[in-house]
């Protein structure tokens, strides 16, 4: 297996007004949220997907199939070396892909998302992270890079919901975004790497299977 592994990824705003600037394939309608606003951020999100790698693929938007396997996880049919993950939130979405068939996951939140700090940290976090965070200078910028962290490996894991963020070790020390690549590790799915990034709105995290000596390096797509 190869040391080297290249991420992509893509930005992109989440409107009512980008519809029409993307190419909406039917079958994207299916099993869309009852609530009008998810509808229309599922809508733009899937259909943000679709052209992306669409075009990173060469292909024609409205031949690419995706499905999802037992846990969930979506994937593109015929395509194993593609391994992909999606996130969106408020008006924003973010996909990351690598074609090298290692496992990936990413996750976005609004930096002033509202929560319940005291709440959410008892949920998520474990005890080496609740002291960092009751000593963080921004409580709230340590919980919600932990929260993007654990959400984005258990989506590259393929597991999802099913375990306990705060039974997963971050080893997140707070530090600023550029510094923010460590591995991860949870008993039952082991460790993951991830690199923490964060715009004037949104951090978001990106999580892959780990090897030793792996040399990772990122493409933001225009």
């Amino acid at each position: 297996m190869t040391n080297s592994l290249l991420i992509h990824i893509a930005l992109r705003h989440i409107r009512p007004e980008t519809l029409n600037h993307l190419q909406v394939n039917a079958v994207d309608h299916n099993n869309l949220a009852t609530n009008p606003q998810r509808r229309m951020e599922q809508l733009i999100s899937r259909s943000w997907r679709r052209q992306i790698l669409a075009t990173q693929l060469d292909q024609s938007p409205e031949n690419l199939c995706f499905a999802k396997d037992s846990y969930g996880k979506p994937y593109l049919v015929n395509t194993p070396n593609l391994q992909f993950s999606q996130s969106h939130c408020a008006q924003q979405f973010v996909l990351v892909f690598n074609q090298q068939r290692i496992a990936i996951g990413v996750d976005i939140e609004a930096r002033q998302r509202t929560i319940n700090l005291a709440g959410l940290a008892k949920r998520i976090l474990t005890a080496a992270e609740m002291q960092v965070f009751t000593q963080a200078a921004n409580p709230q910028a340590y919980l919600l890079k932990c929260w993007t962290i654990k959400e984005a490996v258990l989506k590259a894991s393929g597991l999802g919901i099913r375990l306990n963020l705060n039974t997963l070790e971050t080893h997140y020390s707070g530090s600023e975004p550029h510094t923010n690549s460590a591995v991860a590790y949870q008993a039952a799915i082991g460790e993951w790497a991830y690199q923490c990034f964060a715009t004037e709105a949104y951090y978001y995290s990106v999580a892959w299977q780990h090897h030793s000596a792996q040399q990772v390096s990122f493409n933001w797509l225009p």
